[in-house]
């Protein structure tokens, strides 16, 4: 069988691109050929450097898809929707393929036989959730945003009505229940694996610091700017913010906060390390604090689990509820600053009785496990289709 795994760019090398290459690794495992289509050529030395060696092996060829972007508009999304999931899969792919894997899909997703949904962010008024200063404040970007809403309303629509759809799967029950209310159609979870064992080498180490670790593109959706408030009221306690640049603008405000409070000292933002230079970090940490509101999932927040870390998340999240088991495996805070204080000293203080039973917990997470079910899910196509 011949699979296309289908994503937009890998070269991030976030949370989603992971899963993709996570997918691609389990097909390839299994005996399959699968081929890599995207928009963006990767740079595959550059990945490998953000995630593992050998990344590249999972493909036997990639597809560069012809695009012509549109430069810092919220419009070209149709334009590498339409590019990407239409024409490129009806005049190429589909007569090629025996299955063609959609990983992140931009908008609903029509032609591809699996799709997975992380979360339906395409669902109009979602934006406003994660970033409420653009389109709730600022009048003129709600006024431009408008017709963009009106063409997913449209799309939507489309979706509800079409016989066709593909198998779609997703993260966490948070998403699932949100993907069937808005798209009104079935969803599976599969959550995304980590590699237990390369996190589990870390965890060893049982000199740990008073060190609170978040991880994430650096953009304020992942709601960093708190940490130096809690830090503020948490003397003793420091801090590491670790992930890619995603938005200078909010970096540079990241820094001049840390400055202006007198905490350079004790929060640290360490930008585009190395998956060795960050396991390093974390592994000499005790708590993982992840405070971004509407989460997903969170798969940096289960490798920080992984790596022997306490995770604090935020309660409106897919990660409060299945990863963190609403409360069972760590704490949950509801983004106050007092709040995220209580729980950072509380995690601190009683490291060492929830740090093996969160260990132990993680495992469900495995690799092992993902691949079990995501060839099940294959199964469940194939037979659909027989």
């Amino acid at each position: 069988m011949r699979i296309a795994v289908v994503h937009d760019s890998l070269n991030s090398g976030g949370g989603a691109e992971r899963l993709a290459l996570y997918m691609a690794r389990a097909l390839y495992e299994a005996g399959y050929d699968v081929d890599l289509v995207t928009i963006e050529k990767t740079n595959w030395a550059r990945l490998e450097e953000v995630t593992w060696r050998g990344v590249r092996d999972y493909f036997k060829h990639e597809l560069t898809v012809p695009y012509l972007r549109i430069p810092l508009s919220l419009y070209d999304t149709f334009n590498a929707w339409f590019v990407k999931d239409i024409i490129y899969y009806s005049l190429k792919l589909r007569g090629k393929y025996d299955l063609v894997m959609l990983t992140k899909p931009t908008h609903v997703p029509i032609l591809a036989d699996v799709a997975y949904i992380h979360f339906p962010s395409f669902y109009p008024g979602v934006e406003t959730l994660y970033y409420p200063e653009r389109y709730i404040r600022n009048t003129v970007l709600r006024a431009y945003s408008m017709l963009y809403r009106l063409i997913s309303w449209m799309l939507i629509k489309l979706y509800r009505e079409i016989q066709y759809r593909p198998l779609v799967l997703t993260n966490s029950s948070f998403s699932k229940a949100m993907i069937e209310k808005w798209l009104e159609t079935p969803a599976i979870v599969l959550h995304p694996p980590i590699d237990i064992e390369k996190y589990l080498n870390y965890a060893k180490n049982k000199q740990r610091e008073d060190l609170v670790v978040s991880v994430g593109r650096i953009e304020k959706a992942k709601g960093f700017h708190i940490i130096p408030y809690i830090a503020k009221e948490t003397s003793g306690i420091s801090y590491s913010i670790i992930g890619l640049e995603s938005d200078r603008k909010y970096l540079n405000e990241l820094r001049s906060l840390i400055k202006k409070l007198n905490l350079e000292d004790r929060v640290k933002i360490y930008t585009n390390l190395s998956e060795g230079e960050k396991l390093m970090i974390m592994s000499r940490a005790k708590v993982y604090l992840h405070p971004m509101k509407y989460e997903h999932f969170g798969i940096a927040v289960v490798e920080a689990m992984a790596t022997g870390l306490i995770p604090i998340v935020h309660v409106k999240s897919g990660t409060w509820i299945d990863i963190v088991q609403s409360g069972k495996y760590g704490f949950g805070c509801n983004g106050e600053v007092s709040d995220c204080v209580d729980k950072v000293l509380k995690a601190v203080s009683i490291y060492d009785k929830l740090r093996n039973n969160i260990i132990n917990y993680v495992e469900k997470f495995s690799y092992k496990t993902f691949k079990s079910n995501l060839l099940k899910v294959i199964q469940i196509y194939s037979y659909r289709n027989i």
